[in-house]
């Protein structure tokens, strides 16, 4: 059973979020193009490119940012980020929100040692 969220992505647009990930600064649409096809192998067309943006954009992944009349892209959240907000729309959507019955059907099939029961207890306790 697939669970689909409003962070889920499509492996084009996992390949467009990784880059922006791996930089410090926007990069402008037809720079993006450029590495997508020269250095990644892809054969988009500036149109194909767009609607990977326009999606990432409504999703709340990226910034677009107007710089002399054209569009810089930038990832609007760390990886880490959009990992935990895939996590807690999983949790919400298949154990209603529910960390107990989380952990419970994690317990049922994965049988923790009392060192990692120890480690959870700490992580607990300090939040």
């Amino acid at each position: 059973m697939a669970v689909r969220g409003k962070l889920d992505l499509s492996p084009a647009e996992m390949e467009i979020m990784e880059f922006l990930w791996g930089r410090k600064e926007g990069i402008l649409a037809k720079d993006l193009l450029e590495e997508m096809n020269t250095i990644r192998g892809k054969e988009w067309k500036k149109q194909t490119l767009n609607t990977y943006l326009m999606l990432l954009h409504q999703k709340g992944l990226i910034d677009r940012i107007s710089v002399e009349r054209k569009y810089s892209y930038e990832a609007k959240m760390t990886k880490e980020e959009y990992e935990q907000g895939l996590l807690k729309d999983f949790i919400k959507t298949i154990y209603g929100g529910s960390m107990p019955k989380l952990l419970s059907a994690f317990v049922g099939i994965h049988a923790i040692s009392e060192e990692e029961a120890e480690e959870i207890k700490k992580i607990l306790e300090d939040k």
